[in-house]
């Protein structure tokens, strides 16, 4: 690694781990929450052995949360069924800053903001979920347009 005649006083270096379609964590959305725990702890040490100090994690997907919320469902890549938190029960973005910050990592929660549904169709949605609930909000696009 080059030496620098000044180094700066702090570097933001970090990773993003995306939940959607259970690309980074959880590796699967059948995985029991011990399994999640278990992948995410690996995943955070990795990062931390590689010099990272900052992580992003996806906690809303698809207008679905990785938490406990009163506005939207959880998602479906933690449980496999929108709206079903995980059994038994933990709060995984509590889990992952606590785990983060054992390991001296900042954690960022990443928001998506627009995407509320990647495919439609693929599994059914919450009732409380905002297609459901708002349909006038939502704009749908042609990818092979």
């Amino acid at each position: 690694m080059p030496e620098f005649k000044n180094p700066p006083k702090h570097e933001f270096r970090g990773a993003w781990i995306a939940s959607v379609a259970n690309i980074d964590w959880p590796k699967h959305y059948s995985d029991s929450p011990e399994k999640q725990k278990k992948d995410l702890i690996h995943l955070l040490n990795t990062l931390k052995k590689t010099g990272l100090n900052a992580v992003f994690l996806q906690v809303r997907p698809e207008c679905d949360a990785l938490y406990k919320s009163n506005y939207e469902p959880w998602s479906f890549w933690l449980t496999g069924e929108q709206g079903k938190p995980p059994v038994p029960y933990y709060d995984p973005l509590a889990f992952a800053i606590e785990e983060a910050h054992k390991r001296g990592l900042e954690l960022h929660a990443w928001f998506n903001p627009y995407r509320a549904e990647r495919i439609i169709g693929l599994y059914p949605l919450a009732k409380q979920h905002v297609v459901i609930t708002h349909p006038e909000w939502i704009l749908s696009f042609d990818e092979t347009a």
